[in-house]
């Protein structure tokens, strides 16, 4: 179908015509104001609504129109308002008649029915409209309504009530998103409200059941006080009498410094509340999003600032919410980074102005190929955090724009950071430079691209702002991790949701993963150049012997659980036993039978660490959650493993002590977002499973874990070929799994191709030291799939680790990876537990091989084959 969109750039448009295009259609979008979407079935008309001819000419092939063109924002020239409410939807009207086109969906408003005092309880869509007429909106809408009635095209009128979610703007943000939420004195003080979800998907359903007509009202069943929605916001609530309330409105709209007119006092006095029986027993349509669940969405993205009247006002200490920005468009300067054939089919372009790329530090926590569904949520989340960034250190210009849009890349399915961008940001922060990024995260081997930084006056001008920020940045990470746990729901509670209801939540998941990597990614900015700073004071290497305890570390939380199982094994003789005769699923459930608190110490572990496992970002793959009796089996090897000497941390003065201490609580900090992101993850793969089932139910798809290999608006609307899709994206993943493109690359990258030679005994590889100590014992070389093989004694070495390994790292004698710096996963973590640690090795896992011994020093970087 191919759908005409009028008012396309407004906040209607922003959302519903990316669920128009979710479903297949094209869209011809038409505003005054120019606007773009990355998809190759949008494309944009810059029109008048009130120019009848451009608006007919724009109805070349159109089967629908979709109109929203409207005055959302009242003005004061009550003419100019009517000549673009009322005349631009006769001009669409007439429009529509002259080009044969007779298919309407128009956005009207429960206000055409009036605030009167006498309205029913629920107000239905026989009822008469009653547009007070000092509230201009109301009496266009139901003028307009008449215009479309009276016209001879097939038309659905919606009647949508108060558009609350937490892509909310205009109006609706302006007259909540404030200091205090004000109620009526002797109003009935209710409201409802409508999703823009449920917004979207209604008008998107509208355009393909052209047997709906006739005006319907649109809004969840439920109502909500302004006393809830107060509680829901953190906000003072205050009453006020409507004469008042009105004689401040009028103030504030004579000036200008309100989008209010007064006359809406007489909307919050007697706001009308709509039956919805049409909407659910006529048309079978149900809101996936109750009124109460509106203003808690509202609530996520409004708390960093507050509105005073038009004027948005930033909270300081508040952290602005991530918002994934749009993907770069394409242009002619762009080019592709890997020759016709040779990349994947999501691979990203590169600008030649930001073109240096490593997998050093993304690698760890992204590692590729991922399949198209984990790869788009961690590109998503990336950008989200490259956006908050530009916002809170109020960046500019091209390094704004890069920092949201150039920030990461996808390169043979897997993810890049942009190292032009990591180190001009991080030449723009006090204390940072290319040098610490690539100390830290980074390690060894990786160009660093000459930039201009920005001047002493520009820093010192933004200071004042990022300190403020940072005073509030540890409340933010922690309310993060709160809202993680709380809101965690089981595979039981995605399968009793709707269609509706899954998609809005995996749309709801992907804007919190992204939230909580962008506050890791914040982190991760912060504790960079601190770490920096403690290095410069204590020497080189001196960082990587602090720690600051494991009790607290959520990375480690998993290896904590590991370790108290060891210990209740120990203790018990039969448990001992139990474990060490039997394979772990068989043991498991002999220890349910015979040692129940034990299995239930086990099931309490899992509940709270089972969203992670190996590859954790990768949504195909299980986690201890899905698979306890993994995190069994490292217990049963625990009990055969040595215990640890520890070296003596070094000793501190008084300045390098808080230093150190400052360090410890911002890379907790930063670990404990991590963990919230993946709780969120969790939560996405969750509901992505549920949809895959009922997708292998229905035979769209083969298997339910098919579902991994399609993209979001893929799973919404399953294209014709979808089979044949699934199994050449699968063909390219097992093709890219071979052929990798190189840890760092600048603009192009080949398949790596080099074969290394194994390392000769005596010979050694030069890594980076990240936690001290000295350790001999056979190499294990393994990767995300053998990784169970590990036995005690021996060296893990691999070419990658996320957190979910951290259990492993519990009895390896040493661990040496590939990837990495000193703030890495693999080192945080070695560092707490006192295990000697070398990354950046670039070749260990293709130089060292199984079965041969070495002795790795974690203080001078050095891994030696001895054997």
């Amino acid at each position: 179908m191919h759908v005409l969109v009028t008012g396309a750039s407004g906040d209607f448009g922003s959302c519903i015509i990316p669920e128009i295009l979710d479903r297949g259609h094209d869209v011809v979008g038409l505003s005054r104001r120019a606007h773009t979407l990355p998809s190759p079935r949008y494309r944009h008309i810059s029109a008048d609504i009130r120019d009848l001819d451009a608006v007919a000419a724009a109805m070349s092939d159109i089967d629908a129109v979709v109109h929203l063109a409207w005055t959302t924002h009242p003005m004061h020239d009550i003419e100019a308002t009517r000549a673009i409410d009322i005349g631009g939807t006769r001009a669409v009207v007439a429009a529509m008649e002259r080009a044969g086109v007779s298919r309407l969906v128009a956005a009207s408003s429960v206000m055409a029915y009036g605030a009167n005092a006498d309205n029913p309880s629920r107000l239905t869509e026989a009822d008469p409209l009653r547009p007070s007429a000092k509230h201009i909106y109301s009496k266009h809408k139901a003028e307009a309504e008449a215009l479309i009635s009276g016209s001879s095209v097939n038309a659905v009128i919606v009647r949508a009530t108060n558009i609350m979610g937490r892509s909310t703007t205009g109006v609706t943000q302006e007259g909540f998103a404030t200091p205090g939420i004000l109620a009526m004195k002797g109003g009935r003080n209710l409201f409802q409200f409508v999703h823009p979800d449920d917004l979207a998907r209604f008008f998107a359903e509208a355009l393909e059941h052209p047997e709906w007509s006739g005006p319907v009202n649109l809004a969840a069943a439920d109502t909500i006080t302004v006393r809830d929605i107060a509680q829901i916001l953190g906000k003072r609530y205050v009453e006020v009498s409507p004469g008042r309330a009105e004689k401040v409105l009028s103030f504030l709209w004579d000036r200008g410094w309100l989008s209010l007119d007064p006359g809406a006092v007489e909307a919050f006095l007697n706001f009308p509340l709509v039956d919805t029986s049409r909407l659910t027993d006529e048309f079978g349509f149900h809101c996936a999003w109750s009124a109460r669940q509106c203003v808690e969405d509202f609530a996520r993205t409004n708390r960093a600032h507050i509105f005073l009247g038009v004027r948005k006002v930033p909270v300081p200490w508040r952290w602005p919410w991530a918002w994934v920005p749009e993907p770069p468009t394409p242009s002619p300067h762009r080019h592709s980074a890997a020759a016709e054939g040779v990349g994947g089919e999501f691979d990203t372009t590169v600008d030649p102005n930001w073109s240096v790329f490593t997998a050093a530090n993304t690698s760890e926590a992204f590692p590729g190929p991922m399949t198209p569904l984990s790869l788009q949520l961690a590109l998503e989340a990336l950008r989200a955090g490259g956006g908050q960034a530009a916002e809170v250190l109020r960046l500019d210009g091209d390094l704004k724009r890069a920092l949201r849009q150039e920030q990461t890349g996808a390169f043979g399915h897997g993810v890049y950071a942009n190292l032009s961008v990591v180190y001009a940001m991080g030449a723009a922060m006090p204390g940072g430079g290319a040098s610490a990024w690539q100390d830290m995260l980074f390690g060894e081997g990786a160009a660093v691209p000459s930039f201009d930084g920005p001047g002493t006056w520009g820093m010192l001008k933004r200071a004042p702002w990022v300190v403020a920020q940072l005073s509030g940045f540890a409340r933010e990470l922690h309310d993060i991790d709160a809202h993680a746990r709380s809101s965690a729901r089981d595979a039981a509670f995605y399968a009793g949701l709707s269609e509706a209801e899954l998609h809005s939540r995996l749309s709801l998941a992907r804007d919190e993963v992204g939230h909580a990597w962008a506050g890791a990614s914040q982190a991760s900015a912060f504790v960079v150049p601190l770490m920096g700073l403690i290095q410069k004071r204590g020497g080189k290497g001196f960082a990587t012997r602090i720690r600051g305890g494991t009790e607290d570390l959520p990375s480690a939380g998993i290896a904590r659980g590991a370790y108290a199982l060891a210990q209740l094994a120990k203790a018990d003789p039969l448990i001992e036993l139990t474990l060490r005769d039997n394979a772990a699923a068989v043991a498991l459930e002999m220890l349910r039978r015979e040692r129940p608190a034990f299995a239930a110490k086990l099931d309490e572990v899992v509940a709270e660490y089972g969203h992670r496992g190996p590859r954790e970002t990768e949504l195909a793959n299980p986690v201890f959650a899905d698979a306890p009796d993994r995190l069994l089996d490292v217990a049963a090897k625990l009990l055969a493993s040595r215990e640890r000497v520890h070296d003596e941390p070094p000793k501190l003065g008084l300045r390098l002590r808080l230093l150190a201490s400052l360090g410890a609580r911002f890379q907790r900090l930063r670990e404990t977002v991590r963990d919230a992101a993946i709780r969120q993850t969790h939560q996405y793969r969750l509901i992505a499973r549920e949809i895959g089932n009922r997708l292998a139910e229905r035979g769209v798809i083969d298997n339910s874990d098919d579902v991994f290999y399609l993209v979001r608006d893929e799973l919404k609307a399953p294209p014709a070929d979808v089979r044949e899709l699934i199994a050449r994206r699968r063909a390219e993943r097992q093709r890219l799994e071979i052929q990798r493109p190189p840890l760092n690359f600048v603009g192009e990258w080949a398949p790596d191709q080099v074969i290394d030679e194994e390392l000769q005994p005596g010979d050694s590889l030069q890594g980076t030291a990240v936690s001290a100590g000295l350790a001999k014992g056979p190499v294990r070389v393994l990767t995300v799939d053998s990784m169970d093989e590990l036995e005690p004694g021996e060296v893990l070495v691999t070419a990658f680790t996320d957190t979910g390994w951290t259990p492993f790292f519990s009895y390896a004698a040493a661990v040496v990876v590939d990837t990495g710096g000193e703030m890495s996963h693999a080192a945080v973590v070695a560092r707490e537990f006192g295990i000697p640690c070398i990354v950046g090795t670039l070749t260990g896992s293709r130089v060292l091989k199984t079965g041969s011994v070495v002795e790795v020093d974690g203080t001078s970087g050095l891994v030696t084959r001895v054997e």
